[in-house]
């Protein structure tokens, strides 16, 4: 200790050795605390997080997750129509934290309005030819 504390007296010269040990103290707590352990995922996030298309911004996805608890049934369904909608397929993909945050996993899903496949094109423009079911009155009209 006696090498560290020459050392700062050089570097600093005129503070006093009770505050050079002070230093050196915080130095050697600072080098004694243990990494954090790795972050733990919220139940769910980590299966939304792989169903997920965007992959920006991971820890604020997480604190989302983790502040509004999602159920993950709901968002893999969610999930599963957005990926085909117009909009996702177009290229706007909300990023995972703004998704979460706006609940977008309570989105209605889009009804799809389609013809018949029997239907041509123009069956909807073409009405049914008239076709009485009795003769035409005859007389005046």
């Amino acid at each position: 200790m006696s090498e560290l504390l020459d050392k700062l007296r050089d570097l600093l010269p005129g503070v006093s050795d009770v505050r050079l040990n002070n230093v050196i103290d915080v130095v050697r707590a600072a080098l004694e605390v243990e990494p954090a352990p790795p972050r733990k995922d919220p139940p769910g996030f980590a299966a939304f997080w792989d169903a997920y298309p965007k992959k920006q911004g991971k820890d604020a996805a997480r604190r989302a997750w983790a502040r509004k608890r999602p159920p993950i049934d709901l968002c893999m369904t969610a999930i599963g129509w957005q990926l085909n909608s117009k909009q996702w397929r177009d290229g706007y993909v909300p990023n995972p934290a703004t998704w979460i945050n706006d609940g977008r996993w309570e989105d209605p899903k889009p009804v799809v309005h389609t013809l018949p496949r029997t239907a041509g094109p123009r069956a909807m423009y073409e009405p049914e030819p008239f076709t009485p079911s009795e003769p035409w009155p005859r007389g005046r009209h």
